[in-house]
């Protein structure tokens, strides 16, 4: 018998458009009540429905705040693994594709596998930010490419750290709102170089480990927000904080597709208010 996360899709509800909605969800992959949810891309034509459970495409995964398409997202990341050079600066030209049937949404694990580039892309969150762990299966070194909405800098902190800022207007605020990014490999960073409005980093080697954290107070406090645990030792502390929650419940089972399906509204439950700090 699966382990009860493990039965939990995350696009159940997502097969939503503009003008015709089917949950208005997005399929989040985070800690209850995080500070940021981690959902793979699959167009930026859409606006804020930018997943399509039906469409196989893989434009990277995004960090995003968004709780419905109709509120919108705010200090959204977008980071896209690619190998070799790409023909053009727009995500049209480095997006993949992807097997659906094979990947794996879940509250606390994200398993998408590019097919253009032959890269195996996991992500485990944090209340924070998330451990990513890349691998190239043919051996070629990976680059990164970090896409925002907003004016985005960044600053190599020494030879595996990056630190991130995106400044962003919103309607709410009179001020910006500014997200700091802190980005830890653990492997060197060979060059960071900036087309367009985005960022290359280009790493030393074919398998990476990205520790990230975010911050809404400073870069230092974003350092200090980085995973403690490796890939493995996050993973296991998201499903626990998961398990906590999910495990309260004692339910009288009238068959399977009822319990997936009460499962699946209870992880929703625990999704928002978010983290702010």
């Amino acid at each position: 018998m699966k382990p009860l996360l493990e039965t939990i899709d995350t696009r159940f509800g997502t097969a939503s458009k503009h003008a015709f909605s089917r949950g208005n969800t997005l399929p989040y992959t985070g800690v209850p009540f995080g500070m940021n949810y981690f959902v793979p891309q699959t167009s930026n034509q859409e606006g804020s429905w930018f997943f399509d459970p039906h469409l196989p495409i893989f434009q990277g995964i995004r960090l995003t705040h968004q709780p419905s398409p109709w509120i919108g997202d705010y200090s959204w990341l977008l980071l896209t693994p690619v190998t070799g050079q790409i023909s053009g600066d727009s995500l049209f030209h480095r997006q993949s594709s992807y097997d659906m049937d094979k990947a794996s949404f879940q509250p606390h694990y994200l398993n998408i596998f590019s097919l253009r580039y032959q890269i195996e892309n996991q992500l485990t969150p944090t209340c924070y930010g998330a451990s990513i762990r890349l691998e190239q299966k043919q051996g070629k070194a990976l680059s990164l490419y970090l896409h925002a909405a907003d004016e985005l800098t960044v600053e190599q902190v020494d030879k595996r750290t990056l630190a991130l800022r995106q400044e962003g207007k919103t309607e709410t605020n009179k001020n910006p709102l500014i997200l700091f990014t802190s980005l830890k490999m653990n492997t060197d960073i060979l060059a960071i170089s900036q087309e367009g409005e985005d960022w290359r980093i280009d790493l030393a080697s074919s398998h990476a480990e990205i520790q990230l954290a975010t911050s809404f107070i400073s870069p230092s406090q974003a350092l200090l927000n980085l995973p403690q645990e490796d890939f493995e030792g996050s993973k296991a502390s998201a499903q626990k904080d998961w398990e906590n929650l999910l495990h309260r419940f004692d339910i009288i089972e009238t068959g399977e597709a009822d319990r997936t399906f009460f499962d699946h509204c209870l992880y929703r439950l625990f999704l928002f208010p978010q983290t702010f700090l």
